[in-house]
């Protein structure tokens, strides 16, 4: 019932848009300037389908039959154009570039400008003159006049017409003009747009506007709806200005009136061209850009939910082993045990806030890489070692196939780690209990080439291409039981890169996956393995002086207490004021100097401190939550010996303050 309803909506569409179009100034009688029902055939055919063309055989036919056109001429006719509308849909879905039909992008807009307004047009005008020069019904002679009208009038009528149709098809979803103000505005912009028209095209004169009337008058209301509406507000602006534009001219009157019909409105029709392409384009361009604002939001919106959850899971065993440590009968055995889990928790929330620091360094090139000759056979072995009781726990088999001779490579040793340990725990993070991993080391034309292949669960082909994206993850479940950010594979990428290298990789579903990475030798050099330096751990000589500059009250209250576990005498204070006469009155050995500050940042109290030269041996140490590249050289620039990174842990804390008591007791 829906079929026949629509076919016959476009045959009669036809016939009555075709009668309207035929009765303005038809070129050899059945040609003309104006012919909007090759807008609803292209329209039809891209919205229904190929079975719609038969309505249009029949709309066609009828219009021909009653303008005078033999039957066979008619039918010949409306042949054409159908055929008209299927090349159009043939065209923009098998030679196009993954065209849309809802016209939203820039290159849909062009693709249906050429294929379907340009190029499938000449096929209705190139059957319809020769069927009418075939019956007699026109001349040869006028065979190129009647052509060129016809394919204009088409062109016309597919940019115009055409674009409006598809435009407006999906008008009663819900999601457009929602609420009754949008509705008020948008009849607002067409009644707007309807005077400055009838204005500028001369049927009726609006006293206070520009006199003469300017063809650039109607430009801000097209502009208008294109911005608020997009394409469904552009195309009807245009269509509104084109009807009224035609009408005037017709009526013999407008800017582009040189005393001929025909050439009057091929003049116009120049004009319409422009601002139909014009603003579908801008209104193309501008829903580009709304995707892509669309897109972020959404990409940004699925980060913080996965940071969060992220973060959540060792905040959980943090929170429940603060309950435990509150049992006062707690036994030794399980406080030690319970202290362990919080301390390796806080470590990977650390990690998780480092490798956010880390990749976003990496993504703006602010990575320096340390190169140096390494033996990137014995890397690899090391990381294996370190790696396989990770495997052995999901009774993983992991196989390292390296060649007999060491293989060297000018590369940064920290970071040429870094890769092969970010590819080894992705597949091991997607490989199933029992599963194999293995890394093949060979080496040809001056690179080095590690391949890590796995049996595991493999990516789709979407997947494949979206790999190495930052934050993109196979594991969409809510369980997120693989965990992690989506950020080693991206670290992988822009390491291998900044190396001069590349990686890629090859997976099916089910079957499992293959990274490659490809790194240069180097330059040649003599290769020589380094000699591991022993420094023995650092006896705590002294005790010092140390002032905690903090505005956290928990936190300062928390580094005051263990520095006096290790036998330091602490002062505290909470903003800048308090610690510049702190320095004065206790004369600190160690300042850990926090850097935002609520009244004098930590920057500047450096600064501050190292221009008095009696605090010129004093360690001056940044313990802050700023953490990139360029809070560390702000940090060196105002005067700072050290930066250390929020949270740290512990023991690194305590190492730290060993360190600077030995050199303090020299």
């Amino acid at each position: 019932m829906r079929s026949t309803l629509v076919f016959v909506l476009v045959a009669v569409s036809y016939y009555l848009t075709g009668i309207f179009g035929l009765g303005i100034d038809p070129v050899g009688g059945f040609a003309t300037l104006v012919w909007p029902p090759a807008g609803i055939a292209v329209a039809a055919a891209l919205l229904c389908g190929p079975w719609i063309c038969p309505a249009i055989v029949v709309g066609a036919f009828f219009v021909n039959l009653t303008s005078g056109a033999l039957p066979l001429a008619a039918l010949g006719i409306g042949i054409g154009n159908a055929a008209e509308a299927w090349v159009a849909v043939f065209l923009l879905r098998h030679l196009a570039s993954d065209f849309r039909v809802d016209l939203l992008r820039v290159r849909d807009v062009l693709q249906f400008a050429v294929l379907a307004a340009g190029v499938s047009t000449a096929v209705s005008a190139t059957v319809g003159t020769s069927v009418l020069v075939a019956t007699g019904t026109l001349s040869g002679t006028a065979f190129g006049a009647t052509w060129m009208a016809w394919w204009l009038g088409d062109m016309l009528g597919v940019l115009i017409v055409g674009a409006f149709l598809v435009a407006w098809a999906r008008v009663l979803q819900p999601t457009f003009l929602e609420k009754f103000s949008q509705w008020l505005e948008m009849i607002l912009i067409a009644g707007i747009t309807a005077v400055l028209a009838m204005h500028v095209f001369q049927i009726q004169q609006i006293g206070f506007l520009l006199s003469p009337p300017n063809l650039y008058l109607i430009l801000p209301s097209l502009f208008w709806a294109a911005f608020r509406f997009g394409l469904k507000g552009a195309t009807a602006g245009v269509l509104i200005t084109s009807t009224i534009a035609i009408y005037g001219t017709a009526r013999h009157v407008g800017p582009f009136w040189d005393g001929s019909v025909s050439s009057s409105l091929m003049h116009l029709q120049s004009y319409l061209v422009a601002i139909g392409l014009t603003t579908s384009l801008l209104s193309a361009a501008i829903a580009e850009k709304l995707a892509a604002l669309a897109l972020i939001d959404r990409r940004k919106n699925e980060f913080l939910a996965l940071l969060a959850h992220e973060l959540r899971n060792p905040l959980a065993p943090i929170a429940s082993g603060v309950g435990v440590l509150r049992n006062p009968n707690l036994n030794a055995a399980v406080k030690e045990r319970t202290l362990a889990v919080i301390e390796k928790q806080l470590g990977n929330a650390q990690r998780l806030i480092d490798d956010l620091l880390e990749v976003s360094r990496a993504s703006h090139g602010k990575i320096a890489l340390h190169k140096s000759r390494v033996n990137i056979s014995a890397l690899i072995g090391h990381v294996g070692d370190n790696l396989r009781p990770t495997f052995a726990s999901k009774q993983q088999t992991l196989t390292l196939n390296l060649p007999q001779q060491e293989l060297w490579a000018e590369v940064d040793e920290t970071r040429c780690e870094q890769i092969v340990t970010n590819l080894l725990q992705n597949a091991g993070k997607y490989t199933a209990e029992h599963g194999r991993i293995t890394l093949d080391l060979t080496a040809a034309a001056g690179e080095v080439t590690i391949d890590v292949s796995d049996n595991g669960v493999g990516m789709d082909a979407e997947m494949v291409a979206r790999a190495f994206d930052l934050f993109s993850q196979s594991d969409k479940s809510l369980a997120r039981s693989k965990g992690g950010l989506g950020i080693g594979l991206t670290m992988v990428k822009k390491l291998a890169e900044l190396h001069g290298g590349h990686v890629t990789v090859k997976s099916r579903p089910g079957v499992g996956s293959t990274f490659t990475v490809v790194l240069p030798v180097g330059a040649a050099a003599e290769a020589t393995a380094p000699v591991p330096a022993s420094s023995p751990p650092v006896a705590l000589t002294r005790s010092m002086d140390i002032l905690i500059v903090e505005d956290n009250i928990d936190a300062a209250e928390m580094y005051e207490r263990l520095m006096r576990q290790w036998g330091h005498n602490v002062t505290v204070v909470h903003d800048g004021r308090e610690a510049l006469a702190a320095l004065e009155i206790h004369r600190p050995d160690l300042v850990f100097l926090d850097i935002g500050l609520p009244d004098i940042d930590g920057y500047e109290i450096a600064k501050r401190i190292r221009q008095d030269p009696r605090w010129a041996m004093l360690t001056l140490v940044a313990m802050t939550g700023y953490g990139q590249e360029e809070d560390r050289q702000k940090a060196d620039a105002a005067g700072f010996n050290n930066h250390l990174l929020k949270p740290t842990m512990p023991s690194e804390l305590k190492k730290f303050v060993q360190g600077i008591a030995a050199r303090a007791s020299r």
